[in-house]
């Protein structure tokens, strides 16, 4: 006689969901008060880590006020601090990143839109660093009217800004703070629980059909 019958089976989950991104370091949520063009000028920041640690992601907040807005990537760069400035360049990269809208809440009322980068493995000891941003590739350099957001004033030094052509040395105070973070992970969509309970449940009836 035969017997049809279902053999549940241990499950692996192999899906690729990323743990949860440990905040490094934070300069400030964005404030709505103001902003720096970062397309003409590359915009910097300073950070201070107290320990070593690895940087996985960079997240940012920026907004357009006219003029053509967003160019389709960000140039970042990591530089070491020499006497309160941006020195050399230890990492830097370009990311074709797709921002989120988190709809009319940057200055003015114009849309603000969150930028997640994804870095790779950046090996920083204890110390002082600058963060560099760059609306586009270095070689776009006309005013495109695209604003790192600020935050509010806090115990780092004022911003940064080196205008084309870039790598003179030439930084000038720009007299604001920029919202920023730094994470030891890679950022991304986690599903809520009640997605991952669904996803469990769907793969608990995907087991073995066995017939004898």
């Amino acid at each position: 006689m035969r017997i049809n019958r279902f053999t549940i089976l241990p499950v692996t989950f192999l899906l690729a969901i990323s743990a949860q991104a440990a905040l490094i370091y934070d300069n400030g949520a964005p404030n709505s008060s103001s902003g720096n063009e970062f397309t003409q000028w590359i915009q910097a920041e300073d950070f201070t880590l107290a320990s070593p640690a690895n940087i996985e992601a960079i997240r940012f907040w920026a907004f357009p006020s006219g003029g053509t807005g967003y160019a389709g990537s960000i140039t970042w760069r990591v530089y070491n601090d020499v006497a309160g400035a941006p020195g050399a360049v230890l990492y830097s990269g370009s990311a074709a990143v797709t921002p989120v809208n988190e709809g009319p809440n940057a200055f003015g009322g114009y849309t603000q839109w969150r930028f997640d980068i994804n870095t790779g493995t950046l090996a920083l000891g204890a110390g002082t660093y600058w963060l560099g941003l760059h609306n586009g590739p270095l070689s776009t350099t006309a005013r495109a009217n695209f604003y790192w957001q600020t935050t509010g004033a806090n115990a780092t030094s004022a911003g940064l800004e080196d205008i084309d052509p870039f790598d003179s040395g030439g930084w000038y105070n720009n007299g604001n703070h920029h919202a920023f973070q730094l994470y030891d992970a890679a950022l991304g969509e986690i599903p809520e629980p009640s997605t991952l309970a669904l996803m469990g449940a769907g793969l608990a009836a995907l087991s073995l059909f066995r017939r004898r």
